[in-house]
């Protein structure tokens, strides 16, 4: 500093006088405006390496936070399927980092068109020939980013049978509903498509259902062999079956039958008896029971079971001969009523012969004029005990 204020002194001393001091006044001016332009495009090179734009019309840089990155579609779960039979096509693991996936879209054949559109990742498809099959899948977001995966499944033809096996009371009361379960069959492959119940052992279905459990009251008493034949998509069936013994119900067993008549049907040759009652007036009656003897007899026969009929012509009976009637009725649980107070009643021939004709009347030839020979067309009834010949005078 000393060395420089005697150069500074000598500087001044040596060249003197007021244009020397002003000259060095003009060089710290020059050497200040540089430097404030200096700082000023250092600065303005700072803000734009910052992405500040001072233009005055300039839209601002959008910020990294409005960026959407699309979704991801991915097809996972099990690749072997069976022909003709459901199965489920999973996209849940198809995921979107930034956003929501709004929509599933399902090219089930692979042919470029989206077959179905669903809001859930699961789909459910029916692949129909065996091979190598693709499915694919778009996915879309909130802000309508999509994205596509393509998945192979392998179809194979299923050969297996299922198993049928069911649960089931051993024990129900008529009349009473019981649950038969199926939900233990299962299918080896592929799933079962139907369930089918014979409930009396007739080799018939009685009911088909897609579901498992099924409901079935007997209506009488019995052992009853209930079959279940359980058939998957392929058409490969099993069949199994159990003894369920139906005991009465718990309910009273009908009260008789009352307003029973028996009586001859008028105007014909006999055997034939009409018998009536009164309908019953319990709900559950479904049928009844007419049972015969002759008055000489202690047994009372079952004769017919009518259904709803209140009504029965009873034939081939013999003329003249007594016959008791009596009549029961049987409800929904199998359970009989006794027998109602019987009635009486005789077959009757109340129909008479028809007339004969051709009746014609001649001389006896070759005789002392004392007899006639009197004929008439037979009379085709089987009960005919013989004619009754009738002659009166005639004078003239």
């Amino acid at each position: 500093m000393r060395g420089l204020a005697k150069r500074s002194v000598g500087a001044w001393g040596r060249f003197g006088g007021r244009s020397s001091g002003n000259r060095a006044r003009r060089v710290v001016r020059v050497a200040a405006l540089s430097l404030r332009r200096l700082l000023s495009i250092a600065l303005s090179v700072s803000l734009v390496l910052v992405g500040v734009n001072f233009a005055p019309n300039a839209a601002a840089a959008p910020p990294s936070s409005t960026r959407n990155l699309p979704p991801v579609a991915v097809i996972s779960g099990y690749a072997v399927a069976y022909v003709d039979t459901p199965m489920t096509v999973d996209g849940s693991r198809s995921h979107d980092p930034d956003d929501a996936i709004v929509s599933y879209e399902w090219d089930l054949d692979d042919d470029g068109d989206w077959d179905l559109k669903t809001a859930g990742p699961f789909c459910e498809n029916v692949f129909r020939g065996a091979g190598q099959r693709y499915v694919r899948l778009r996915v879309t977001d909130t802000r309508g980013a999509t994205s596509i995966d393509r998945r192979v499944f392998t179809v194979h033809v299923d050969k297996w049978a299922p198993v049928a096996a069911f649960t089931a009371p051993a024990q129900v009361a008529a009349g009473a509903p019981a649950m038969l379960d199926a939900s233990a069959s299962r299918d080896q492959r592929g799933t079962i498509r139907a369930y089918e119940w014979d409930f009396d052992g007739d080799t018939t279905t009685d009911t088909s259902t897609a579901d498992p459990i099924a409901e079935h009251a007997w209506s009488a008493p019995g052992e009853y062999t209930t079959s279940l034949t359980v058939l998957d998509h392929a058409g490969n069936r099993d069949t199994t079956s159990t003894v369920i013994s139906v005991v009465p119900g718990a309910d009273p067993k009908p009260l008789p039958v009352t307003g029973l008549s028996a009586a001859d049907v008028p105007a014909d040759e006999g055997g034939s008896i009409r018998i009536e009652w009164d309908a019953s007036t319990e709900a559950d009656v479904v049928t009844y029971h007419l049972y015969r003897r002759q008055r000489d007899l202690q047994t009372f026969i079952p004769l017919v079971t009518l259904g709803g009929m209140t009504t029965w012509i009873d034939t081939g009976l013999e003329n003249g001969v007594v016959y008791e009637y009596a009549v029961t009725a049987l409800d929904a649980a199998g359970q009989e009523s006794d027998l109602c107070a019987p009635a009486v009643a005789t077959a009757t021939d109340d129909l008479a012969p028809l007339t004969p004709a051709g009746l014609a009347v001649v001389d006896a030839p070759a005789d002392a004029g004392d007899a006639l020979v009197v004929s008439w067309d037979a009379v085709g009834a089987p009960d005919l005990a013989g004619p009754a010949v009738r002659a009166r005078l005639r004078h003239g």
